[in-house]
């Protein structure tokens, strides 16, 4: 009876993990959405540090403190039993959050999507982005928000574990990103590879993905090797990742390639003013 206690306590507190490891990396995107906004470098660096850092952090913390208190985990429900300005209050903080984020979300991914088809008119670029999220909005999605949390965590886990490689393994922090580079549909887009794959970055992707479902089955909530209780599956994915890709680029992909990366910075710098 101890060991089912010991082992349940183990599960709840790795699923307990996974959850805030899938919510974390999916900041990543709004990151990288206010980013591309922002109208200066210290805008896009104290946004993030400051609106979905530190606020959204303490924010966080003092929800799940009220929810503790009052026993109830549904946010709507505490904030009707707190009541009076408390509870306006609230409704209205909710109200700007939930605003400012679908703009900051639709609007770049219109922006996107009309790069790459410009007679598309900027309404039905919008409505195009909106409907995805219009046809999510049922119960069903919200009953599995932890199965979305873990796909979210096996797929931006791993390709984070890769940028993470790729930028502090394999050019060492040194290159410099081209964005006109990452929308060149060609070999003269200087992150091409071989027709338009990276065999680094899909190795790693196929190698961290199949142990984070050999782990975790999202769908079932199941670990068909066993280990989810005890190392999760988010985190050791990211790592599996990361050290994959790291290898394959340095001893395969770039000798083949002959090196795309700049060596220094001032060869970074220098390649960027000639092109």
């Amino acid at each position: 009876m101890l060991s089912l206690l010991s082992l349940l306590k183990h599960w709840r507190r790795a699923s307990a993990i996974e959850y805030n490891v899938g919510l974390g990396f999916s900041w990543a995107f709004w990151y990288g959405q206010w980013t591309r906004l922002a109208k200066s470098e210290s805008a896009a660096f104290h946004g993030c540090l400051w609106g979905w850092g530190i606020l959204a952090a303490t924010a966080g913390i003092f929800s799940a403190f009220v929810a503790l208190m009052l026993g109830v985990s549904d946010p709507s429900e505490w904030i009707v039993t707190l009541g009076g300005g408390l509870a306006a209050l609230g409704l209205l903080l909710f109200a700007v959050a939930n605003v400012s984020s679908v703009t900051t979300l639709v609007y770049p991914m219109s922006i996107t999507l009309r790069t790459r088809f410009p007679k598309l008119g900027w309404v039905y670029a919008v409505l195009i982005c909106s409907l995805p999220a219009i046809l999510l909005e049922n119960p069903v999605v919200f009953e599995s928000y932890g199965v979305y949390l873990a796909y979210i965590a096996l797929l931006t886990g791993t390709y984070g574990g890769i940028m993470m490689a790729d930028d502090n393994v394999v050019s060492r922090g040194r290159s410099i990103w081209r964005i006109r580079d990452l929308y060149i549909y060609g070999p003269e887009s200087r992150y091409w590879y071989w027709g338009g794959f990276n065999p680094a970055a899909v190795i790693a992707t196929l190698v961290a993905g199949g142990f984070y479902l050999w782990t975790l089955d999202p769908l079932n909530w199941e670990s068909p090797n066993g280990l989810f209780q005890y190392i999760t599956a988010g985190l050791p994915s990211f790592i599996i990742a990361f050290v994959v890709y790291a290898f394959v680029m340095r001893l395969w992909i770039l000798p083949a390639m002959k090196a795309r990366y700049p060596t220094t910075s001032i060869e970074a710098k220098d390649k960027v003013v000639s092109k």
